[in-house]
């Protein structure tokens, strides 16, 4: 389905060890044939589990449809259809070794194969054209022996083509679409069965309306929406919800790779969109033709290719052509840098769009003066970086990573590949404020390939400070120039936007960008303010110190520094003025798309000003997250993820950035995804205590495996200590929260957290001390912290009665001292403040503080159906979850609660 947990499929044997009392009575009636090791993964319509072939010695991939399914189906179906599947033999479909019907539960077993499947391929980056007409044909000639035998496939998708030994397409789960297929006359309807037969995103015109019936021509026009997201990294067409995607796939002309991606080969762009025409007759009519044009027409003209069906060495022929090509055309840096980058599986190689474009990082320019004018090296390393990203043509590495070479001892080389880039950009600056009226600079860059060492460019620049703001335009020029990429005028205007002659006041600026760097605390924020404030005081038309003091403003009001409207209107002005002085600057679009986004949650007049700035400057990651950060509340998370994907790869040192992309998979229940992010945000910020909350609470909301969740903060505690830790964990979310304070080893450490741990906000402290104690059954120390926090969450809302994250917390707190009556209502209010239509990415937590208060309450019924609703939509509660996490354990004898902790926790 769209929006699936990426599946597992039968012979991916990727996947944590996991118990699942849910297969308990099939590992006992299979106990002496099949041992059940682990779960592998968890899908719409069957598990995939580890298991041990104890006849024959050897591990196999055991998988199980889901009850409901199976029911569906029927045995008689399914056995049937996996008969007339186990006849097909070709090297390039996955074998079935086995399968039955035991404990009520429908099965079958294939070969594990170590290797993954596209899916997990993809997770690096799409293919190189070569390698993408190489599976492609091996699929095809599957297909083709499939067809000729009358079968047809029905569901190709990613996850069903595993990658063998030496690269090999393996396609799998043939019969299994087919069985869940009612083709026979008699036999009940889709609607009725509630089955979904192939999966949207790849899905023919014809199944999609159910009208004409499949045959090979549908599993043609799947394959060839598989080769246009194996090309560019994106399905060929995509929505806001399933039914979108198929009203899409039946109005609109198929979309062509090569517009998004231009070195896919022209021939190979017209395969891929003649096997997806809309109409069956103008597609290929067997796969036969479509293997024969991918061999012959992945590029214009010439022999058909000289690799064999499925042979590896003939795609590293492909891709060594294509790497010549490559180089030829002018891009040798570019292609051995990605190549190596892809050989690799580095993290930092994912590009969403065409991977052509040079790819820049501007490292920290040197300062020769003095260390405290080290800030003005930084601050014109800064503005050369935002000048850059406003470069169509380039793509440009955030600051923040960049800024970790600071005194590296690596490599140019080393650096390039970490961060993805093929050119780096370095200097030095010194400061001479004694020369002439305003002081003089010296800044002397020079661009460097980093795959050969090769200095591009380099220059030395004297200028007096009244004109450095010109001077760093110009140096983003000669950049563009030098790596051959034409500035539209639109991009050449603004590079001069928005600046100063006043040398005090750019200085006043630079001073005001440090403190922003440092983050989103108080203590950053109020001096970026008045700096900001002073700079714009000195020069009125200094447009970028306007627009950046509206910003400041507004996170002001959005961190809870100062909550207040007169912070918002003087948010609103900065931003106004900055645009006034200067439309349509980006730096201004931002101040005013944030206003509108953290001080009224008005999503749709925020994106109306950010995504005109994004067009602006694509390179700029904080603007990429902010759009990310709006999609996400607004409940299009599909967009929120591809927004946050591309700022990390922006970014791609920056722990916060992959925390927030594994936060966001998280709520989407894309579960593999979030692990891969919150793994690497851990690796690139061990002492990023916000990551290990989160880690730990996947090991909750996925699998149900409390004893590592808290693993996860034992680990974390070995790292950070447990102030830091402590107060994060329940800062995060309940769930967190419930895994540190309801285990006895973890108590003792959060039992030294004092209040001053949480940084004034006494309330949070005493929360957390109630919630151990409510786990531990200490009823003393739950009333005098209960009480405690009560006092004082009821204080802050007596200042800001509108705050519905405090009134979720006094709810929670209530219920604690038995007022029960209290708790719905403060809880209540919560959710009509911040409803999940309002809030998608909050509201589901209010959502669930409610559900507890009810079941505190007594009102079980209502707590339920709470928790129905969540599971419904994106959020973290989870089958799993509610198995595992004993706050809901009063719940455990409602027959209604029963049910959905045995629920699938497939993406609605």
């Amino acid at each position: 389905m769209a929006g699936e947990v990426p599946e597992r499929t039968a012979g991916s044997g990727r996947g944590p060890a996991v118990a699942d009392p849910a297969v308990d009575p099939l590992a006992a009636a299979l106990s002496g044939r099949y041992a059940i090791e682990s779960l592998l993964g968890r899908g719409a319509t069957a598990a995939v589990y580890l298991a041990q072939d104890l006849r024959h010695g050897r591990r196999v991939a055991l998988k199980v449809l889901h009850d409901a399914l199976g029911s569906a189906v029927g045995v008689e179906r399914f056995q049937r259809e996996i008969r007339v599947a186990a006849r097909l033999q070709h090297p390039n479909i996955l074998p079935l070794f086995d399968s039955g019907a035991d404990a009520g539960l429908l099965w079958y077993v294939t070969p594990l194969v170590e290797t993954g499947s596209l899916r997990d391929r993809l997770a690096g980056g799409p293919l190189a054209p070569g390698e993408a007409a190489a599976l492609g044909a091996e699929v095809a000639d599957a297909l083709a022996h499939a067809h000729s035998a009358g079968i047809v496939h029905r569901d190709i998708k990613p996850e069903n083509i595993l990658i063998g030994t030496g690269g090999h397409a393996l396609l799998a789960d043939f019969g299994i679409a087919g069985a869940l297929d009612p083709v026979t006359s008699g036999e009940r309807s889709l609607t009725e069965t509630g089955i979904a037969v192939g999966t949207p995103l790849y899905m023919s015109p014809e199944q999609a309306t159910g009208t004409g019936g499949a045959d090979g021509r549908s599993d043609i026009y799947a394959l060839g929406a598989v080769l246009f997201e194996a090309l560019t990294g994106r399905p060929p067409f995509d929505g806001d919800n399933v039914r979108e995607v198929l009203v899409r796939r039946l109005v609109e002309e198929p979309p062509s790779p090569r517009r998004m991606r231009p070195e896919v080969p022209p021939g190979f762009d017209r395969v891929v969109r003649r096997a997806m025409a809309r109409q069956r007759d103008a597609r290929y009519q067997t796969a036969g033709e479509l293997a024969a044009a991918l061999r012959a027409g992945w590029r214009d003209g010439g022999s058909p290719d000289s690799w064999r069906a499925g042979g590896r060495e003939g795609a590293k022929a492909l891709l060594k052509r294509w790497r010549v090509a490559a180089v030829s055309a002018g891009f040798a840096a570019v292609a051995a840098v990605g190549v190596w980058l892809w050989r690799t599986g580095h993290p930092a190689l994912r590009p969403s769009g065409p991977p052509a474009l040079p790819v820049v990082a501007v490292l920290p320019f040197k300062s020769l003066g003095p260390p405290d004018e080290q800030y003005f090296a930084d601050g014109l390393t800064e503005e050369i970086t935002s000048r850059l990203a406003g470069v169509g043509g380039l793509r440009v590495i955030s600051r923040t990573s960049a800024d970790q070479y600071r005194t590296t001892t690596k490599s140019l080389r080393e650096i390039g590949a970490e961060l993805g880039a093929a050119y780096v950009l370095e200097g030095s600056v010194r400061l001479d404020r004694a020369a002439g009226p305003s002081g003089r600079v010296r800044v002397t860059p020079q661009l460097i390939r980093v795959a050969d060492d090769t200095h591009l460019w380099a220059e030395r620049y004297d200028a007096e400070l009244a004109g450095v703001f010109q001077l760093q335009t110009t140096i983003a020029e000669r950049v563009a120039g030098a790596l051959d990429v034409a500035l539209r005028e639109p991009e050449q205007a603004m590079l001069a936007e928005g600046g100063t002659t006043n040398s005090e006041a750019y200085d006043l600026y630079l001073r005001a960008n440090e403190y922003m760097q440092r983050g989103m605390e108080r203590a950053s924020l109020v001096p970026a303010v008045e700096l900001y404030q002073r700079a714009a005081d000195l020069d009125p038309k200094f447009a970028l110190a306007l627009a950046r003091l509206g910003s400041v403003h507004a996170a002001m009001y959005w961190f809870f520094h100062d909550r207040t409207n007169a912070r918002l209107a003087l948010a609103r002005q900065a931003a106004d003025s900055a645009l006034r002085l200067v439309p349509g600057l980006p730096e201004g679009r931002i101040a005013l798309g944030l206003y509108h986004y953290w001080g009224s949650l008005d999503y749709e007049r925020a994106l109306s000003e950010l995504e005109p700035a994004r067009r602006r400057q694509p390179s700029n990651s904080f603007l990429l997250a902010a759009i990310g950060y709006v999609e996400r509340r607004r409940g299009r998370e599909e967009q929120a993820l591809e927004a946050l994907q591309e700022a990390a790869r922006l970014d791609p040192r920056s722990p916060l950035r992959q925390l927030e992309v594994g936060t966001t998979a998280l709520q989407m229940r894309r579960y593999a995804e979030a692990e891969r992010a919150l793994d690497r945000s851990i690796a690139l910020g061990p002492d990023l205590p916000t990551a290990y909350a989160y880690r730990a609470m996947l090991e909750v909301i996925w699998r149900g495996d409390l004893p590592r969740a808290r693993q996860v903060y034992r680990d974390a505690l070995q790292r950070i200590g447990p102030e830091r830790l402590m107060v994060q964990a329940y800062n995060s979310d309940r769930i967190s929260g419930a895994v540190v304070t309801a285990d006895t080893g973890l108590r003792r450490a959060l039992a030294g957290v004092t209040a001053r741990t949480f940084a004034g906000d006494s309330a949070r402290y005493h929360l957390l001390k109630a919630e151990a104690a409510w786990f531990a059954g200490d009823q003393p120390a739950l009333r005098a912290h209960a009480d405690s926090a009560r006092r004082l969450f009821e204080a802050a809302l007596g200042a800001l009665p509108t705050d519905a994250r405090r009134l979720a917390h006094l709810g929670v707190v209530y219920s604690f001292l038995g007022r029960h009556a209290d708790a719905l209502r403060v809880g209540r209010r919560a959710v009509e403040l911040l409803p999940v239509s309002l809030d998608a990415h909050a509201g589901p937590f209010l959502t669930a503080s409610l559900a507890r208060s009810y079941m505190l309450a007594g009102e079980r019924d209502s707590a339920v159906r709470l928790l129905e609703g969540l599971l419904r939509i994106p959020s973290w509660i989870s089958p799993a979850e509610l198995r595992v996490d004993p706050t809901w354990d009063r719940l455990r004898d409602h027959p209604r609660f029963k049910e959905l902790t045995n629920a699938d926790a497939a993406n609605p």
